[in-house]
């Protein structure tokens, strides 16, 4: 799993870096999953993050207070090699599980310019959110992603983006441990 996870990340890096290619934007990000709950626990869950929104003339949404939101699509995956989920509950069930999981998301988002070349990007989306094995469980499938990036332009085709959210299903059901991911990425549009 281990060496499907590095192929992974090394295609996406070379690959995921250019995409003049489309009209449509997918940028990849990569962190740490659930890294507020269980630092206790010592969790090592990787995160990789791959956002997807459309070209430019299906992009913008005008709702009404909010005025131009942009459409966002999310698919997240984690893997926690050091099985710290099922060490803090003692539910090891077997040597042969794994602790992977993933959620996606459809939701908006608004940048907001704080310097010339800083931007602030809010966004929220419903989740569905699905775990492999011992994979934490967050209460429900449906959950609901916050999230806060701040992004840097070092120039119009390089970018570094920090982002955190929090995944939580609201209290709606029995069981809401929620979770916390930062994610970094960093863009070049133009390699040549």
């Amino acid at each position: 799993m281990k060496k499907i996870l590095v192929f992974l990340i090394v295609f996406l890096l070379r690959f995921g870096a250019t995409n003049n290619l489309v009209a449509a934007e997918i940028n990849t990000s990569f962190g740490v999953w659930d890294w507020k709950h269980f630092e206790n626990a010592g969790s090592g869950a990787y995160a990789i993050n791959f956002d997807y929104q459309p070209d430019d003339k299906n992009r913008n949404l005008n709702i009404p207070i909010l005025g131009d939101v942009k459409k966002i699509y999310s698919l997240t995956l984690y893997a926690d090699f050091n099985d710290s989920f099922s060490k803090k509950y003692n539910i090891r069930s077997s040597e042969n599980t794994s602790e992977l999981g993933g959620f996606i998301s459809a939701g908006i988002e608004k940048e907001f310019k704080v310097f010339e070349k800083l931007t602030l990007i809010p966004s929220f989306a419903p989740s569905l959110y699905g775990r492999i094995d011992e994979g934490k469980n967050m209460g429900l499938p449906l959950e609901f992603k916050s999230q806060v990036k701040i992004r840097y332009d070092f120039s119009n085709s390089s970018n570094f983006i920090l982002s955190y959210n929090h995944l939580s299903n609201a209290n709606i059901g029995n069981w809401n441990p929620g979770s916390d991911t930062i994610l970094f990425s960093f863009k070049i549009y133009e390699l040549f």
